[in-house]
């Protein structure tokens, strides 16, 4: 069973600057905008780094521990390597902010 909520993992309310900023800090390379359609689903799956997005636009939920985080505009979700989630876009879409080269260490 799967709990829902709107609060992100991370921030709520951030902008696209301090989203910026925030990446440095913890050592991202320098984010690109993706953009996903309406309704896409990306099942089951795991990434081999860490991921740190912020939305622009729209909506997606991201479920993983059990726990599926509604994100909107100004939220961010980190999602740990490895960690197996869920991703699924609603009916207006996504525009996201999300490094794709590997945190630096």
């Amino acid at each position: 069973m799967t709990r829902e909520r709107r609060a992100a993992s991370g921030n709520t309310g951030m902008n696209e600057q301090h989203y910026r900023a925030d990446l440095e800090a913890k050592g991202y390379e320098p984010p690109l905008t993706k953009h996903w359609q309406a309704g896409l689903v990306n099942d089951d799956h795991e990434h081999d780094r860490d991921l740190y997005l912020l939305i622009l636009d729209g909506a997606m939920h991201i479920t993983m521990r059990g726990e599926t985080l509604a994100l909107g505009p100004g939220d961010t979700c980190e999602v740990p390597a490895r960690l197996p989630h869920v991703e699924r876009v609603g009916a207006a879409g996504a525009r996201f902010l999300v490094p794709v080269a590997t945190r630096k260490r």
